[in-house]
Protein backbone atom coordinates (compact mmCIF):
# COMPACT_ATOMS: atom_id res chain seq x y z
CA UNK A 1 0.00 0.00 0.00
CA UNK A 2 2.86 2.35 0.80
CA UNK A 3 4.31 1.81 -2.67
CA UNK A 4 1.00 2.83 -4.24
CA UNK A 5 0.87 6.00 -2.13
CA UNK A 6 4.44 6.88 -3.09
CA UNK A 7 3.65 6.34 -6.76
CA UNK A 8 0.51 8.46 -6.58
CA UNK A 9 2.36 11.28 -4.85
CA UNK A 10 5.01 11.22 -7.57
CA UNK A 11 2.52 10.98 -10.41
CA UNK A 12 -0.57 12.90 -9.38
CA UNK A 13 -1.09 14.12 -12.93
CA UNK A 14 -1.61 10.52 -14.08
CA UNK A 15 -4.47 10.24 -11.61
CA UNK A 16 -5.98 13.43 -13.07
CA UNK A 17 -5.71 12.14 -16.64
CA UNK A 18 -7.21 8.82 -15.57
CA UNK A 19 -10.04 10.78 -13.93
CA UNK A 20 -10.71 12.55 -17.22
CA UNK A 21 -10.98 9.20 -18.99
CA UNK A 22 -13.37 7.92 -16.32
CA UNK A 23 -15.56 11.01 -16.75
CA UNK A 24 -15.76 10.40 -20.50
CA UNK A 25 -16.57 6.72 -20.01
CA UNK A 26 -19.37 7.47 -17.55
CA UNK A 27 -20.72 10.09 -19.94
CA UNK A 28 -20.63 7.66 -22.83
CA UNK A 29 -21.96 4.53 -21.15
CA UNK A 30 -24.60 5.81 -18.79
CA UNK A 31 -24.76 8.14 -15.91
CA UNK A 32 -26.79 8.98 -12.87
CA UNK A 33 -27.77 12.26 -11.29
CA UNK A 34 -24.87 12.01 -8.84
CA UNK A 35 -22.50 11.80 -11.80
CA UNK A 36 -23.91 15.00 -13.27
CA UNK A 37 -23.54 16.81 -9.93
CA UNK A 38 -20.00 15.48 -9.56
CA UNK A 39 -19.09 16.66 -13.05
CA UNK A 40 -20.45 20.14 -12.37
CA UNK A 41 -18.45 20.20 -9.13
CA UNK A 42 -15.32 19.23 -11.08
CA UNK A 43 -15.82 22.11 -13.52
CA UNK A 44 -16.23 24.59 -10.68
CA UNK A 45 -13.40 23.18 -8.58
CA UNK A 46 -10.86 22.91 -11.38
CA UNK A 47 -11.74 26.41 -12.59
CA UNK A 48 -11.37 27.76 -9.07
CA UNK A 49 -7.88 26.27 -8.82
CA UNK A 50 -6.80 28.61 -11.63
CA UNK A 51 -8.47 31.60 -9.99
CA UNK A 52 -6.87 30.80 -6.63
CA UNK A 53 -3.45 30.38 -8.23
CA UNK A 54 -3.86 33.72 -9.99
CA UNK A 55 -4.37 35.44 -6.64
CA UNK A 56 -2.00 33.51 -4.37
CA UNK A 57 0.97 32.92 -6.72
CA UNK A 58 1.61 29.56 -5.04
CA UNK A 59 4.05 27.18 -6.67
CA UNK A 60 2.26 24.49 -8.65
CA UNK A 61 3.84 21.89 -10.93
CA UNK A 62 3.24 22.04 -14.66
CA UNK A 63 2.12 18.39 -14.99
CA UNK A 64 -0.41 18.80 -12.17
CA UNK A 65 -1.78 22.07 -13.58
CA UNK A 66 -2.02 20.51 -17.03
CA UNK A 67 -3.93 17.61 -15.44
CA UNK A 68 -6.31 20.03 -13.74
CA UNK A 69 -6.85 21.76 -17.10
CA UNK A 70 -7.62 18.41 -18.76
CA UNK A 71 -10.15 17.62 -16.02
CA UNK A 72 -11.72 21.09 -16.54
CA UNK A 73 -11.98 20.61 -20.32
CA UNK A 74 -13.44 17.11 -20.14
CA UNK A 75 -15.88 17.94 -17.33
CA UNK A 76 -17.03 21.15 -19.05
CA UNK A 77 -17.52 19.25 -22.32
CA UNK A 78 -19.59 16.60 -20.53
CA UNK A 79 -21.71 19.16 -18.65
CA UNK A 80 -22.47 21.24 -21.76
CA UNK A 81 -23.17 18.09 -23.79
CA UNK A 82 -25.60 16.86 -21.13
CA UNK A 83 -27.35 20.23 -21.08
CA UNK A 84 -27.70 20.11 -24.85
CA UNK A 85 -29.01 16.53 -24.78
CA UNK A 86 -31.45 17.40 -21.99
CA UNK A 87 -33.34 19.70 -24.33
CA UNK A 88 -31.33 22.89 -24.77
CA UNK A 89 -30.30 21.85 -28.32
CA UNK A 90 -33.97 21.43 -29.29
CA UNK A 91 -34.75 24.80 -27.71
CA UNK A 92 -31.98 26.45 -29.75
CA UNK A 93 -33.27 24.80 -32.92
CA UNK A 94 -36.78 26.14 -32.24
CA UNK A 95 -35.54 29.66 -31.43
CA UNK A 96 -32.60 30.08 -33.84
CA UNK A 97 -33.21 27.47 -36.53
CA UNK A 98 -30.85 24.77 -37.68
CA UNK A 99 -27.97 27.22 -38.15
CA UNK A 100 -27.50 27.77 -34.42
CA UNK A 101 -24.50 25.46 -34.54
CA UNK A 102 -22.77 27.86 -36.90
CA UNK A 103 -23.66 30.74 -34.57
CA UNK A 104 -21.69 28.99 -31.81
CA UNK A 105 -18.57 30.11 -33.67
CA UNK A 106 -19.26 33.68 -32.57
CA UNK A 107 -19.13 32.60 -28.93
CA UNK A 108 -16.03 30.52 -29.64
CA UNK A 109 -14.28 33.47 -31.30
CA UNK A 110 -15.24 35.93 -28.55
CA UNK A 111 -13.98 33.64 -25.79
CA UNK A 112 -10.81 32.97 -27.81
CA UNK A 113 -10.17 36.69 -28.26
CA UNK A 114 -10.61 37.26 -24.52
CA UNK A 115 -8.08 34.48 -23.90
CA UNK A 116 -5.61 36.03 -26.31
CA UNK A 117 -5.99 39.46 -24.73
CA UNK A 118 -5.42 37.99 -21.28
CA UNK A 119 -2.39 36.09 -22.63
CA UNK A 120 -0.90 39.42 -23.78
CA UNK A 121 -0.30 40.08 -20.12
CA UNK A 122 2.72 37.74 -20.39
CA UNK A 123 4.62 40.21 -22.53
CA UNK A 124 7.40 41.66 -20.38
CA UNK A 125 7.58 45.04 -22.12
CA UNK A 126 3.93 45.95 -21.49
CA UNK A 127 3.09 48.42 -18.77
CA UNK A 128 -0.07 48.25 -16.69
CA UNK A 129 -0.07 44.46 -16.60
CA UNK A 130 -2.77 42.79 -14.54
CA UNK A 131 -1.20 40.67 -11.83
CA UNK A 132 -2.07 36.99 -12.03
CA UNK A 133 -4.25 37.11 -15.13
CA UNK A 134 -1.76 35.08 -17.15
CA UNK A 135 -2.76 32.03 -15.08
CA UNK A 136 -6.37 32.45 -16.23
CA UNK A 137 -5.51 32.60 -19.98
CA UNK A 138 -5.21 28.80 -20.41
CA UNK A 139 -8.58 28.35 -18.70
CA UNK A 140 -10.22 30.85 -21.06
CA UNK A 141 -8.61 29.35 -24.16
CA UNK A 142 -9.55 25.84 -23.01
CA UNK A 143 -13.15 27.01 -22.66
CA UNK A 144 -13.04 28.25 -26.25
CA UNK A 145 -11.80 24.84 -27.39
CA UNK A 146 -14.67 23.14 -25.52
CA UNK A 147 -17.15 25.44 -27.26
CA UNK A 148 -15.69 24.43 -30.61
CA UNK A 149 -15.88 20.73 -29.68
CA UNK A 150 -19.54 21.21 -28.74
CA UNK A 151 -20.28 22.75 -32.13
CA UNK A 152 -18.61 19.83 -33.90
CA UNK A 153 -20.44 17.28 -31.77
CA UNK A 154 -23.75 19.07 -32.32
CA UNK A 155 -23.33 19.01 -36.08
CA UNK A 156 -22.16 15.37 -36.23
CA UNK A 157 -24.92 14.15 -33.92
CA UNK A 158 -27.58 16.28 -35.62
CA UNK A 159 -28.56 18.16 -32.48
CA UNK A 160 -29.63 21.06 -34.71
CA UNK A 161 -32.21 19.01 -36.58
CA UNK A 162 -35.87 19.41 -35.71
Amino acid sequence: MEAINDYLQLHQEIVLYFGAVVILLFHRFGQTIWFIYLTIALVVTSGLIFVILAHTHEAFGFPELAGVLVIYVVALFVVVSDIMLAGFAKYLTRKRGEKWTKEIDYLYLIVGIVGIVVALNRLEFLTGRIEGSDVIAPLILATAVVIRFIRTRAEIAGWNKS
